[in-house]
């Protein structure tokens, strides 16, 4: 009796369920992960007001980390030769004040 060549099962794609996989010719690209990002920012501070909607508005993820009540925020922070708020720290670059080209590059958007 001659042995019948097994079948893939039904209902299933190639790379069906694998992350990081996209559909050949769809054009889509899966997407990046965000780098971790924390804005330090104090009470009263109009540019981390500007800094934290404008992250918001792009649809970044972040932490807030008020350096006022958290010493050692602040004194990471003056290590980096940031000497005011808002700093934003997008993985381990520091970007000290509200530089939006510099945060638009170091995430990669536009």
């Amino acid at each position: 009796m001659a042995e019948t060549p097994k079948s893939k099962p039904r209902g299933t794609k190639p790379g069906a369920g694998k992350p990081g996989t996209s559909k050949p010719g769809s054009g889509k690209q899966p997407p990046k992960k965000q780098k971790p990002v924390a804005l330090f920012t104090a009470p009263g501070c109009k540019w981390c007001t500007t800094a934290k909607k404008y992250l918001k508005d792009k649809g970044i993820r972040f932490r807030t980390i008020d350096i006022s009540t958290n010493n050692q925020a602040a004194k990471d922070c003056l290590k980096h030769g940031c000497r005011g708020v808002p700093v934003v720290l997008i993985g381990n670059r520091w970007i000290c004040g509200f530089d939006q080209k510099t945060i638009d590059k170091e995430l990669g958007i536009s």
